[in-house]
């Protein structure tokens, strides 16, 4: 047994990692922890706020398989390469087995309102199949460099790791352009 703390992380490890050939999982890991932990596995994103977790392990080492539950309140995420951060982001995340099923997220955007919910499928260390809606209301995009959009958005983002496909509608409330 094993109790992980740090600033805003409290996070209670029990179980077992067989380290012998057959490399055997058997956790559980429940507690709160500061979502800038992500920051340390993730590069390029910057995230920051509070989550709880409740889930167990199973399965081996190269074929993990999680049951459980994550909730997260009021964080923040931005990531290098995408124009627009999120804040005030709230959601539940269910775990079973491979897949991962995002309920009620929510989030601040550009000074708009984003909702997204669905489900990711892993298979291995990719993502095997993903199928993700995501609603944009009134959101501000400032790209590219000079352009200042506020739009509307109902996307389904669907495919895997190698192969996604964006569909949906994007209705421009308002756009404007200012030169350098």
């Amino acid at each position: 047994k094993a109790v992980f703390t740090g600033k805003g992380t409290v996070l209670n490890l029990d179980g077992l990692v067989d380290m012998s050939a057959q490399k055997r999982l058997q956790l559980s890991l429940q507690g709160d922890l500061d979502l800038a932990l992500l920051n340390e596995f993730v590069s390029k994103l910057s995230a920051g706020g509070n989550g709880t977790v409740n889930a167990s392990v199973r399965g081996t080492l190269s074929d993990p398989h999680i049951q459980g539950q994550a909730r997260i309140a009021n964080a923040q995420f931005a990531y290098a390469d995408f124009p627009n951060s999120f804040s005030q982001a709230s959601g539940n995340f269910f775990f079973d087995e491979n897949q991962v099923r995002i309920e009620n997220f929510s989030a601040v955007s550009g000074g708009g309102k984003v909702e997204a919910g669905g489900d990711v499928i892993f298979g291995g260390e990719q993502i095997k199949l993903m199928n993700l809606r995501i609603q944009g209301r009134e959101v501000r995009i400032r790209y590219p460099e000079g352009m200042r959009n506020v739009v509307d958005a109902d996307l389904t983002l669907r495919g895997s790791q190698q192969a996604q496909q964006l569909s949906g509608n994007i209705r421009i409330v308002s756009a404007s352009f200012q030169k350098g």
